[in-house]
């Protein structure tokens, strides 16, 4: 007699006792196997084996949505080879035509939702990002949240400020960090001053605008007090407004639903614009064009605007041409007439060191001035000449680089 060790996965199953163990709990799996099967043949209901196409359409519906046939592995408890064996072939044999009725119940009572992902998956998850600035709203920092989160505090910015893919963990923890702290305020400090400024600037909801069964929906909109209001006073902390009134509290700590509580406050108790600089620690000028074009500004009418008909001038049709080297101090006309009179006194057989002497030019200018008369006379003719006509002048100009390279520099400028 043979027994299988305890940590056997067939032991104590009817796979064990194929196996050859004869201990009591494999017997017993075989004594209810038989039980099970006679009632069944009994009642008519008898199908040990299903067809394995249903089975593996489903498996190719949960892999579109992002569950693969590992993670069904992981989820039903199934041998690996029972759930592969269905989608691929083994060797020479083809995939599976039928299996067991209870493992395409296993497979079939997967479905394809969220709660079924493997941690790995990546998936846009509009939940977590309004989660994470909801959050944000309430005053708790990037940098914190972060902290308490399986992923760099960089990520968690990222995520909240511009969405995108995620992991399923990462969503996950989110979910988990919003039901515990979305109802909870963050101590006051200047991060969280700034985290709030933040958010009101960007346009982000508190967790009391979003409801638990509508945040996922990417179609759900907050409920916000007033959506033409900008950022609205639920925002505004009545104690730090106090506090701004009593001066313990500055003028940047303060969101802008805060700020025009506390002026508008401090008017209707006659507080002048001197003493209530000095109260929010900010120079009287700042505060007073604050107060004039937030508070005292006149509602702006929307006056429609003509369009402006743009007349693109004509262009002059002249150019002056000036000729020279991509070297400094070197564009003057004086230095142009010397060049082109030492290059001809050369080309009519004068000596190189005689002609650089008596005309006091540099070797090198003198050989490129050489070589345009040379090979293009036409253009420095009306280079030496002064100007030219625009399209005459650009023509030249292409000829002109065409041959001497980037060692010289001609510049057309346009004239009246």
């Amino acid at each position: 007699m043979s027994t299988l060790v305890t940590t056997d996965p067939r032991h104590g199953t009817v796979a064990g006792r194929v196996a050859g163990c004869d201990c009591f709990h494999c017997r017993a799996a075989v004594s209810r196997w038989r039980t099970n099967r006679a009632h069944h043949i009994k009642q008519g209901t008898w199908q040990p084996w299903a067809d394995a196409e249903p089975v593996r359409q489903h498996l190719k519906t949960l892999s579109d949505y992002g569950i693969g046939w590992e993670q069904v592995v992981a989820l039903t408890g199934l041998p690996s080879a029972n759930v592969s064996r269905i989608l691929y072939r083994s060797g020479d044999r083809p995939p599976l035509t039928r299996i067991s009725t209870k493992t395409a119940d296993r497979i079939l009572a997967v479905q394809p939702c969220f709660d079924n992902l493997a941690d790995s998956a990546i998936v846009d998850h509009i939940g977590a990002v309004r989660r994470l600035r909801a959050l944000v709203a309430i005053g708790w920092p990037m940098a914190t949240l972060g902290g308490m989160l399986p992923v760099h505090p960089h990520t968690v910015r990222l995520l909240a400020r511009n969405g995108g893919s995620c992991t399923v963990k990462l969503v996950r923890a989110v979910i988990d960090l919003y039901s515990r702290m979305c109802m909870t305020l963050p101590p006051p400090t200047m991060a969280t001053r700034r985290a709030r400024n933040m958010a009101a600037q960007w346009g982000w909801a508190p967790p009391l605008a979003w409801d638990d069964d509508t945040i996922d929906d990417p179609d759900a909109e907050p409920v916000t007090a007033d959506p033409a209001a900008g950022r609205a006073d639920e925002h505004a902390d009545e104690v730090l407004v106090g506090r701004a009134i009593a001066g313990r509290a500055r003028w940047s700590e303060l969101n802008h639903a805060e700020r025009v509580l506390a002026v508008t406050r401090m008017r209707a108790a006659g507080v002048g614009v001197p003493r209530m600089a000095d109260l929010l620690r900010m120079s009287r000028q700042n505060l007073g064009n604050w107060c004039r074009n937030v508070l005292d500004a006149p509602p702006t009418p929307e006056v429609p605007v003509a369009p402006v008909e743009r007349v693109r001038p004509e262009r002059p049709r002249r150019a002056e041409v000036q000729f020279g080297w991509r070297s400094p101090n070197q564009t003057n006309p004086d230095m142009v007439r010397r060049l082109f009179a030492a290059a001809r006194t050369y080309m009519a057989g004068g000596g190189r060191s005689s002609v650089v002497d008596r005309f006091g030019v540099n070797r090198a200018k003198l050989a490129i001035t050489v070589a345009v008369l040379r090979e293009a006379p036409e253009v420095a003719a009306d280079v030496e000449a002064g100007w030219v006509p625009l399209d005459q002048a650009w023509r030249h100009v292409r000829a002109l680089r065409a041959w001497v390279g980037s060692a010289v520099e001609v510049s057309v400028r346009e004239v009246a």
